[in-house]
């Protein structure tokens, strides 16, 4: 939908099912350009078209950041135009220590109500406010899946704002706020949500060299309180000896389906082969930077959970034989970090694995020699991979692409239905911004 003006000459049903695959800001524009586009965006942002449960969900009703700098006039028209179709609702400033005046604030309840009488399942608040204005725009969404919340100005919440939000939004099953605080979600307040599908023991605030969980009883409060968990994070987390005994001695182990370790400390081998042998559910593992598997490793995951689809390696000391072992898995989505040289092109590798036919999502980021990895690659694996739509590259050397790889490749992921975005161009020249970085991507819809 690039070149917009051209689409008003098109019948109004052919117009509508051009419209039903935009992006809200896509939909904003076209809605400019006559009366015939106007109505169709105006039908594609009511959601007539969406297609949940399709292989690729449509993005309007999805997501949309509200910029409360832009005044209570703007958020106003916006609230009239799209606030109906939102899905997920971010609420941001240029600077969020700005003071919001009481038009403003009036102004984003507005948005939310109209937004929570809609689609409304994700609220994410950005901006500083008092918390009882806080609580106020909480308290307007009672079917919240979602809630998250970066900034407190006066004074801590305290266990009854957090029952007082467990109240207003029971429906909760993810919930974080990002204060300047020293403990997790998981030690602080997550017992109050008993719908949470997620554990959360992160802590990035003022722990740059790891954050350790300390206080298990409230870990274990959260274990009992929150049946409904299904995914442990633990970035950043000191993953010692206590804590996974804890862990694996909860009825936890048995429900868990996704460990996440990005970024965590004292992770080993067998560490994480004792959770993957004692998690029989897991289907989703990510592996920390610091990792330092070996062939023998991966073969003996790929034995003990077998059922795994999502795996995500960033290690510095990956080796071929240890992509060999892990491809031999139905893998659906494969996130690799390649460092050094090698012997046979990566794609090649996957391509003569069993994850060829299984794989919807693939990222890979090398930091290797020029030319190790090449677009020509990257063509014939997604070629081989009939059902990969999701597709990133990046690499750390700056250089030019081949242009018809390139292009071809940016074909065969529109005809899947993706959005590719090639870094460089499509032509193969170089971008002047300096960031050294080679994306070609694909976003579902």
């Amino acid at each position: 939908m690039q070149s917009v003006p051209g689409l008003a000459h098109l019948d109004a049903d052919v117009l509508g099912v051009v419209a039903s695959f935009g992006y809200l800001n896509e939909l904003l524009l076209l809605r400019g350009t006559c009366r015939v586009c106007r109505d169709a965006a105006q039908r594609a942002m009511k959601g007539s078209c969406r297609r949940r449960g399709a292989r690729y969900e449509k993005p309007v009703g999805e997501w949309y950041e509200l910029r409360v700098d832009d005044g209570p006039h703007a958020i106003s028209t916006r609230t009239r135009v799209l606030g109906h179709c939102v899905g997920g609702l971010s609420i941001e400033a240029d600077r969020y220590d700005s003071d919001l005046d009481s038009a403003t604030v009036a102004a984003i309840g507005s948005f939310i109500d109209t937004a929570a009488a809609g689609d409304l399942e994700t609220l994410s608040i950005g901006v500083s406010v008092p918390k009882a204005t806080l609580l106020d725009w909480i308290r307007r969404t009672p079917r919240l899946l979602g809630l998250s919340t970066n900034v407190l100005t006066d004074g801590d919440f305290q266990d009854s704002d957090f029952i007082a939000i467990s109240t207003a939004c029971p429906m909760l099953t993810r919930f974080k706020i990002n204060a300047e605080d020293h403990t997790s979600a998981a030690e602080a307040y997550s017992y109050f949500f008993p719908n949470l599908e997620s554990l959360d023991l992160s802590n990035t605030y003022g722990h740059h060299d790891g954050y350790r969980p300390m206080n298990f009883a409230k870990i274990a409060r959260t274990l009992d309180a929150c049946t409904s968990i299904s995914m442990l994070d633990l970035e950043n987390c000191h993953v010692e000896p206590g804590l996974v005994d804890l862990l694996l001695g909860s009825r936890l182990a048995d429900r868990l389906t996704k460990l996440g370790l990005d970024k965590a400390f004292s992770v080993t081998p067998n560490l994480v082969l004792r959770c993957a042998r004692a998690m029989p559910r897991l289907h989703s593992l990510s592996l920390p930077t610091r990792f330092t598997g070996d062939p023998a490793f991966y073969t003996a995951l790929v034995e003990a959970r077998p059922g795994l689809t999502e795996l995500r390696i960033m290690s510095t000391v990956l080796t071929e034989p240890s992509i060999v072992a892990v491809s031999s898995l139905c893998l659906k989505k494969l996130d690799l970090c390649w460092f050094g040289n090698m012997t046979s092109p990566i794609g090649d590798i996957i391509l003569s694995s069993r994850s060829a036919a299984s794989l919807t999502d693939f990222a890979l980021h090398t930091f290797c020699s020029p030319g190790t990895v090449t677009a020509a690659d990257m063509l014939r694996l997604v070629r081989g991979c009939p059902n990969l739509a999701n597709f990133t590259w990046s690499e750390e050397d700056v250089r030019p692409l081949d242009a018809s790889s390139t292009t071809a490749l940016t074909a065969l992921l529109r005809s899947r239905g993706g959005r590719p975005w090639i870094y460089p161009k499509e032509d193969g020249s170089l971008a002047d911004d300096g960031s050294g970085i080679i994306y070609a991507t694909a976003v579902r819809h």
